[in-house]
């Protein structure tokens, strides 16, 4: 069962509701329900993406530019970086560098598991 919002959901049918406590309905997920404006489900898709660096921004972030389109990767103290075969940090990527980013993508933005880079 899905809890949501009154006003997520006005196009169900007002039958089926069962008001609990300060103002928030359940009711069995049906396709009226999946399909109503007020009621999303974001995901963030997993991705692998092969680019160039086009400008590192940050010592935890760079840009990748991936055939027509650019993504701004970051990443964290879990994310593995390879460099030339070899760990290193984001910081010496270069401007042209071939990478490879794994994780999950969201909003343009990729928080990398993974960055692998070959230097020009």
């Amino acid at each position: 069962m899905r809890i949501m919002t009154l006003r997520a959901l006005r196009p169900a049918a007002a039958s089926c509701l069962a008001v609990i406590g300060l103002g928030v309905v359940t009711l069995p997920t049906t396709a009226a329900t999946a399909a109503s404006p007020g009621v999303t489900e974001t995901a963030m898709a997993p991705v692998t993406l092969h680019g160039k660096v086009i400008r590192v921004t940050s010592a935890t972030s760079f840009i990748v530019h991936v055939g027509r389109h650019r993504y701004v990767v970051t990443i964290d103290a879990m994310t593995h970086v390879t460099l030339n075969h070899r760990p290193g940090p984001v910081r010496e990527l270069r401007a042209g560098d071939d990478v490879t980013v794994k994780g999950p993508l969201e909003m343009g933005r990729v928080h990398a598991s993974s960055v692998v880079a070959n230097a020009r």
